[in-house]
């Protein structure tokens, strides 16, 4: 039988945190003076930290760097990696019975991996994953492909042999013109895009539980 492989993303996919990013993001803008209204956050909702911040800059003369934003912020955020950031619903159940089919999995997330790395053990997801690796050494991150064909390597695959678990939509649109087989998964902060990662996935899972999630992994 040939080997199967599959690659997740963290944040948003495996790991409900997006709340957590958004909250302490959007909260330490407000504090060096952003105006985040909601009609502000109908387009920063669809941006990265960095874009984000880089918004603010232009569109509001914020003067406030990336680098100090996120340092601020990943402070925070580790602290809740360790504690109490939960599990997507259906996610372990789902590692779970993926390891049982004989999956090898990894996690690549764009989060540094220093940051974190500790929910892997947290949330007890670690004995189903072959390693945990982040986007630094590819500046454009999931913007390309590049980072994918690396995890692949490190993990021994063929992308046409592996399953790519993803809630954004940049990332599915970079996986489309290759051999990975992309699987979209919900997330609240993805929403107002989710007709775009419907289109370009091979399956929608509106969440880990979907018992249609899982006939599709044996069938892969």
């Amino acid at each position: 039988m040939p080997e199967k492989f599959a690659i997740f993303d963290l944040d948003g996919t495996l790991l409900d945190s997006m709340p957590y990013w958004l909250e302490y993001g959007y909260g330490y803008l407000r504090e060096k003076g952003a105006v985040i209204t909601p009609q502000t956050r109908s387009v920063l909702d669809a941006m990265s930290l960095s874009e984000t911040v880089q918004y603010c800059r232009r569109e509001q003369g914020l003067d406030i760097s990336a680098e100090e934003v996120m340092a601020a912020i990943e402070a925070s955020m580790r602290m809740h990696y360790e504690t109490d950031i939960p599990l997507k619903p259906g996610a372990l159940e789902l590692l779970e019975q993926m390891k049982r089919l004989g999956y090898h999995m990894c996690v690549l997330t764009a989060t540094r991996a220093e940051v974190c790395g500790p929910s892997v053990e947290t949330c007890g997801i670690g004995k189903y994953l072959d390693f945990l690796m982040d986007c630094e050494d590819f500046p454009q991150g999931k913007n390309t492909p590049d980072v994918f064909f690396a995890a692949a390597r490190r993990l021994g695959a063929d992308p046409a042999s592996t399953l790519v678990f993803e809630d954004s939509p940049h990332a599915v649109r970079s996986l489309a013109e290759t051999d990975f087989t992309a699987v979209g998964v919900a997330d609240v902060t993805a929403a107002a895009q989710e007709e775009l990662v419907r289109s370009l996935a091979a399956y929608y899972a509106e969440d880990l539980s979907d018992p249609g999630l899982l006939a599709f992994v044996r069938s892969f």
